[in-house]
């Protein structure tokens, strides 16, 4: 990327957004002023100048004015937040700083309500339409949603059916990548008391373009999905609203690779591995290594494809009774069934048979198909209950007392295919020296002609071709229980005075039992080169007939042993006393909350959140519980918030936010440790062993910013909008797991104060909209940027080492239209991602020596490319 061009296109933003800023001195006619933004974030409904709450909202109608097709793009209209598609397997969301790694097992900082109804986020990536509102509150949600979430929680509204007249939209959108077709019927069926609702959505498109050129196949995405709602009002003083909606998804994403490889090549009769420096390009040589592979090549180079296919159906059941005298009773039901199917590839840039030449030196058996991939299936059965009584209205004080329960049974099945014993040396590579202790032979077919005292010791060759599945079924259930209440006190017409508290209690099963049940190619697995030394009743034979037998019979048997002890391994990653956990924690809010006059308000507050503690799930990993285990997370937000309403054509909220974090949830990759005896082996290992997953550790962390929402009518034909955040999280002391230890030690730890991975410091957003009436309707002009500044990389592989950083880069989308005088039709081109095409994203496994050892690749997550489209609605 041009470094100049990139810096000339941050300071026009900045200049763009700083001008914005002075919109609210400008002239501004009397005739229109902006619309009031109601939200439900504290359970009821309120302005959103009343809520001492960092809070952005988003209209149904705004989101599809935008072409917001999925839920990551949400992203593009709000500052703070990240929603970041991994792979086809995992999402994560960051807000405030606070990334959460899906692969931690902890819990998510972000929760995500869908009308009221807590959800996995694996439900909600992908599709978003027939949206009401959707509100992004930040900071701990310690009082009345469903989790005591730490850095906020996303609450998604769908439109409601239309009680009085039959109304709906269609809405099809198409551009270079792909397509997106969705609308919607709103039928009453009994006039002001009964009417159904049915929104569809189908959608593909070709993602990043990213092409594997192993398998040849693109990258892309399918997604289908339904919604039926259904609004019954029962009675006048009664009002049940019912949803159900089906996703189906099919992903296909394997990670982009960018960098090289060491120059190595493959003969043509597939039996060794050569420099490429050593032949000219003659026929002999018929699959060359990959020459560097750059990032605008757009390539991912797997065995095979990661990929994905998710199945969910959610139930949601609102119903609200008003008993009269300023009370109400709600009560809030969920169900969801869910499952995920996904295939995912770990061998990114195709090492595998050139890393056995390095390993073995020759005699490769390159025909062997190497499995590398994990299938895993994961079903979700989740219940949710929510009862709260309330009073409204009331001139001073005003109640809620609620009830929550929480009932979720997950079930993981997985296969993987593990390359770990595909070479084991009968000695040290390099040396004499024997990898296992003198073999004695006795019992053996007389026909062998090898005495029972016969003792064989191997000091050379090596078994190959192990290539075998572990597979295990992780049952992981969690139970909430909880008492919530929060009261307002109107202590004078100007002053508002909030308190809510949370008793919770939190009960969890979890166990991960695995099992290595079966070896691919069996067929394939041989005995390479065996040597060794031969003793006869303690004496060293001479007899070289007999040597060969014995050692090929020694041999063999250990390739038995092998076989035999790998099948009868079961690994216990959770021990049987952690499995069961049973915690409570309380949590609340204290704000107060001033009008200074009918433009200006102001309050101060503080919230406190929580995230249960637990265990890190590392299979065979033979490591105490005082590394393993986890504490509880407690966070304390106190925040200072100012809301201004200037004439009813400008309106500014910016709130200026600390949070402390005790016991912050980390976690980290790419750890050794070095055990006294290697589980594998029995014996005490020459060189540190490698976690097979990571460890979540606590540490204090504080997180201080800024966010900012503003909006502007500025004169009749322009309307002006946006967001900023300013956020620093930074570690204080934290003692991380790393490589570097003392002597004697199990696990080093490493002490670090510095910013926290996974979020920019700064991002901001600027929407705008020109319109100009015509004679036959409206030309309007519709844009949308959003600015971030670069990330530390989340997936590092170990702490101590760079993890590197992302660029700054920009999203802007610029529309070009006509909208009908009566406002049914619109029609617009469009063009997104106008300023930065492929900008990237995170940086994963930056250039380490374990990810490829054979050549500087980089496995990088980038932004979709610049499209150009037609985007056309009709409503009815």
């Amino acid at each position: 990327m041009n470094t100049a061009n990139h810096g000339i296109r941050h300071a026009g933003a900045f200049a763009i957004l700083a001008g914005l800023a002075l919109a609210p001195t400008m002239t501004l006619a009397e005739q229109e002023v902006l619309e009031e933004i109601v939200v439900t974030a504290q359970k009821r409904e309120q302005s959103l100048r009343d809520v001492a709450v960092s809070i952005t909202a988003v209209g149904g109608e705004r989101i599809r004015e935008l072409d917001i097709l999925n839920f990551e793009d949400l992203e593009r209209v709000t500052s703070g937040l990240q929603l970041i598609r991994l792979d086809p397997r995992n999402v994560a969301i960051s807000n405030r700083g606070v990334y959460f790694d899906p692969e931690s097992g902890t819990e998510p900082s972000v929760d995500i309500y869908l009308n009221g109804v807590r959800q996995r986020s694996d439900n909600i990536f992908g599709a978003l339409y027939d949206v009401g509102q959707v509100e992004i509150l930040r900071g701990p949600q310690g009082s009345l949603q469903g989790a005591t979430s730490p850095a906020g929680a996303i609450i998604i509204n769908t439109a409601k059916p239309n009680l009085d007249e039959t109304d709906g939209y269609l809405q099809t959108s198409i551009n270079d990548i792909g397509y997106n077709v969705q609308g919607a019927v709103s039928v009453p069926l009994a006039s002001g008391k009964a009417a159904m609702r049915l929104a569809f959505y189908d959608d593909g498109n070709d993602q990043s373009e990213i092409i594997n050129r192993k398998t040849g196949r693109l990258q892309d995405v399918e997604t289908s999905s339904a919604r039926l709602s259904v609004e019954l009002g029962l009675r006048d003083d009664l009002v049940a609203s019912f949803s159900y909606q089906h996703l189906d998804q099919t992903l296909y994403g394997t990670p982009q690779i960018e960098g090289s490889r060491a120059s190595l090549a493959i003969t043509s009769d597939k039996t060794m591995a050569v420099p490429c420096a050593v032949f000219a390009p003659p026929p002999h040589l018929t699959q060359r290594c990959p020459q560097t592979i750059a990032e605008d090549d757009n390539t991912a180079f797997a065995n095979s494809d990661t990929s994905s296919n998710r199945r969910a159906d959610i139930y949601t059941l609102n119903v609200e009774w008003d008993l009269g005298n300023g009370a109400n009773l709600t009560y809030v039901l969920g169900y969801t069934d869910s499952t995920k199917s996904a295939r995912t590839e770990y061998d990114l840039s195709s090492n595998l048979p050139l890393q056995l030449h390095l390993a073995t030196g020759s005699g490769v058996i390159t025909d062997t198909d190497y499995q590398t991939h994990q299938a895993t299936k994961t079903v979700v059965d989740a219940w949710s209950h929510e009862l709260r009584y309330a009073s409204q209205g009331r001139s001073f004080w005003n109640y809620l007392f609620g009830l929550y329960v929480f009932d979720q049974e997950t079930i993981n099945d997985f296969l993987a295919y593990s390359t770990s014993a595909r070479y084991i040396p009968f000695s040290l590579p390099g040396t004499q020296q024997p990898l296992f202790d003198p073999i004695p032979l006795t019992g053996l077919p007389p026909a062998l002609g090898i005495p029972d005292d016969t003792t064989v010791t191997l000091t050379g060759g090596h078994i190959e071709g192990i290539n075998f599945a572990t597979s295990g079924s992780i049952p992981y259930n969690r139970e909430i229980f909880a008492l919530f209440t929060s009261h307002q006190f109107q202590l004078s017409d100007a002053t508002r005075l909030e308190a809510s508290l949370r008793w919770q209690e939190i009960e969890g099963f979890q166990q991960s039992d695995i099992l290595f049940d079966r070896f691919h190619q069996e067929d394939k697995i041989s005995i390479q080169g065996a040597t060794g030394t031969v003793t006869v009743a303690g004496q060293p034979s001479t007899n070289d007939a007999l040597t060969n037998a014995a050692v090929a019979a020694a041999a063999q048997g250990v390739l038995t042993g092998t076989k035999a002890r790998i099948e009868a391994t079961r690994l216990v990653a959770i021990a049987e006393r952690h499995q069961n956990t049973k915690n409570d924690a309380v949590t609340g809010t204290l704000s107060l909350s001033h009008d200074f006059n009918a433009e200006f308000s102001g309050f101060v507050s503080y919230n406190r959140g929580y995230r249960d503690g637990g265990v890190s799930v590392n299979p065979g990993a033979s490591l105490g519980d005082e590394y393993l285990l986890y504490d509880s997370e407690e966070v304390d937000a106190f925040e200072v918030g100012i809301k201004s309403l200037l004439g009813g054509r400008a309106e500014v909220n910016a709130i200026f936010y600390y949070q402390v974090f005790d016991g912050f949830l980390g976690f980290v990759r790419g750890v050794t440790y070095m055990p006294a005896i290697d589980p594998a082996t029995g014996r005490p290992p020459t060189a540190p062993l490698l976690l097979a997953g990571g460890l979540v550790f606590n540490s204090d962390m504080t997180a201080l910013g800024i966010d900012v929402d503003w909006r502007v009518l500025a004169g009749d034909k322009l309307t002006l909008g946006g967001s900023f955040n300013y956020n620093q999280s930074e570690y204080d002391n934290a003692e991380i797991p790393c490589n570097i230890r003392e002597p004697g030690e199990v696990l080093g730890y490493c002490t670090y104060s510095g910013r926290v991975a996974g979020s920019p410091e700064l991002q901001f957003s600027v929407f705008a909209e020109f319109v100009h009436s015509l004679s036959y309707g409206d030309f309007f002009i519709r844009s949308n940027t959003k600015y971030s500044g670069g990330i530390l990389s989340t997936r590092a592989v170990e702490f101590g080492t760079d993890p590197g950083e992302s660029d700054s880069y920009v999203l802007s989308d610029l529309f070009i239209g006509l909208r009908a005088l009566d406002g049914k039709w619109e029609v617009s081109g469009f063009v997104k991602n106008l300023a930065d095409d492929r900008a990237s994203l995170d940086l994963y496994n930056p250039g380490h020596p374990e990810f490829d050892p054979l050549g500087y690749f980089t496995e990088v997550n980038r932004l979709p490319p610049r499209t150009f489209g037609v985007r056309v609605k009709y409503d009815f």
